[in-house]
């Protein structure tokens, strides 16, 4: 999501998709922002490669690259000027080297707080079941108040949190 900030995006789309019938864990992330030449596409693994200027090395692809592969997995980018960005990633659910997911809540919640300029959709499925989070919509209902609020960024981690537990539970455990 910061590459996606960097390129001025003003929408960022992330989906995480669990299918642990085919043991396949895949995630998607897609931006509005300035986009790449398709010379730029094919460096952007490379361990040092970046597009800014301020900071001349980037890791953050090359080490989602060597995280996929390390456990069976791909990645993937398309990308052209003007039109944006997608990166992809499928990782093999059960694999001794699949890192943890992390704390998805509070690391939205901790971009939010710091971009709020941006919009974000996170769509999760796990099996058959999804759950999906629109800052567009949050902004609908707050009217004047920012994302950035801390009340606000404490409501979206923790609903975010809870809505995540709960989709990650089987249906049998409810």
């Amino acid at each position: 999501m910061e590459n996606a900030l960097e390129a001025q995006a003003s929408l960022i789309l992330v989906e995480v998709c669990e299918d642990r019938h085919k043991g396949c864990l895949q995630v998607v992330i897609q931006d509005d922002g300035r986009g790449m030449t398709r010379e730029q596409v094919e460096g952007v693994f490379g361990p040092f490669f970046t597009t800014r200027e301020e900071r001349p090395v980037g890791l953050g692809l090359a080490l989602w690259r060597q995280a996929a592969e390390s456990c069976g997995g791909r990645v993937w980018v398309d990308s052209s000027p003007g039109k944006g960005t997608l990166v992809g990633a499928e990782f093999q659910l059960g694999h001794v080297d699949l890192p943890p997911m992390g704390d998805l809540a509070g690391t939205l919640a901790v971009f939010l707080g710091g971009s709020p300029q941006v919009d974000v959709v996170l769509s999760y499925t796990v099996d058959d079941r999804n759950w999906r989070f629109d800052t567009r919509q949050i902004r609908q209902v707050l009217g004047q108040v920012p994302l950035s609020h801390p009340p606000v960024i404490r409501w979206i981690r923790e609903y975010c949190s809870e809505n995540l537990a709960r989709l990650g539970r089987s249906e049998e455990d409810d």
